[in-house]
This record gives structure tokens, sequence and C-alpha cells, in this order.
């Protein structure tokens, strides 16, 4: 049986399974400021977006099975309405907490596995409009140039674009589109 942890702000678990941490989450998850997993099994991002409503800080790195146990895109997930740093670095799609992180300003996500990343989708519901700095890497499929332009238009307060090399866009399409950046959006760096 797990006890309410008091004053426990941040969590950082490495190497676990998610079933074990999950109590926590459940008791104690309203008080976290910061959770870090690593290389953790069955994250179920629901149970973070429910129980950790005061979240800033969320970085899963290398957790191989994200899951969105009984629950969608339209589900309320408070735990991501606070979120200002996400950073997902996983081999299955990690676009779970996107619709959901209305307020967050620095976006890292890398993905290099199956996935069914769809950023207009993302878009369409949260248009991330205070985020600062997208670094978003995607080592399988490809982003669609509509999407490109989706993200330029929507992050109006954008000043670094980071990953754009692995999006899969053709040379041609892809130096016409960093001439347009750089002549509508003079202060966006691209990395």
């Amino acid at each position: 049986m797990v006890k309410e942890v008091k004053n426990l702000q941040v969590l950082r678990l490495q190497n676990d399974k998610l079933p074990h941490v999950k109590g926590v989450l459940l008791i104690s998850g309203w008080q976290l400021l910061v959770l870090k997993f690593v290389r953790l099994i069955g994250v179920d991002v629901k149970v973070i977006g429910e129980k950790c409503s005061s979240l800033k800080n969320l970085v899963l790195r290398s957790c191989n099975t994200l899951v969105l146990e009984n629950g969608s895109y339209n589900d309320l997930l408070p735990g991501f309405s606070c979120l200002r740093h996400l950073a997902a670095y996983t081999k299955s799609d990690s676009s779970h907490t996107l619709p959901h992180s209305f307020n967050v300003s620095h976006v890292s996500t890398v993905t290099k596995g199956t996935c069914d990343f769809n950023i207009e989708n993302v878009l369409r519901r949260n248009q991330f409009h205070f985020i600062q700095d997208l670094h978003m890497e995607l080592h399988v499929g490809q982003l669609l140039m509509s999407a490109a332009r989706m993200i330029m238009d929507s992050c109006i307060k954008l000043k670094v674009l980071k990953g754009i090399t692995t999006w899969s866009i053709n040379s041609y399409a892809l130096q016409n589109f960093l001439h347009e950046v750089k002549q509508a959006y003079r202060g966006v760096q691209i990395l």
C-alpha cells in the first residue's frame, strides 16, 4: 500500500515498470512539478495527465511503450495544461501529451520507431501559441509540407526551430520552405 509522500515535487525513475509507480502518481501526483521517466515500460499518459495537475516539466526518455489507456485526444488531461517544458524521446508515438499542453513553451520530441504522429491533428486542438523552442525530429515517415506551414502559422512566438532536416521533405521543397521562413519569420532561428 502506497502512502502519500509529503512535498514530493520532483520524481525521476528509470529502468522500471509503471505499475510500481502508478500508486505514487495516484496518491501524490498532484504535488509533482517535475517528472522524468527513463526506460520505463507501460507509461500510461492518461494517469500522468489526470493525476499530475501541477506538472511543469515532463521528460519521457526511451519509454518504448507509451499508452493512452481508455482515452483519446478529446479527454481532458489537466496535468498537461500547466506544462512549460516537454521532452519525449521514444520509439513510439509521443504526441499523446501535445493536444493538452496548451501553455508549453519548450517542446523537444524525437520519434524513432513506428508511430502515428500527426502534427496536423495536434495543431487543430492546440495551436501552441506560447511555444518558443520547438525541436521535432521524425526518424520515421515524413511531415507534409502543409503540416510544416501549419506549424509556422500556429506557433506565433516561435524563436527556435530544430530538427527540420529529419522531416523527410524533399530537398527542393525544403529549400523553398526555409527561404519562406527566413522571409516571413525573421526572428526564427532554424537549426
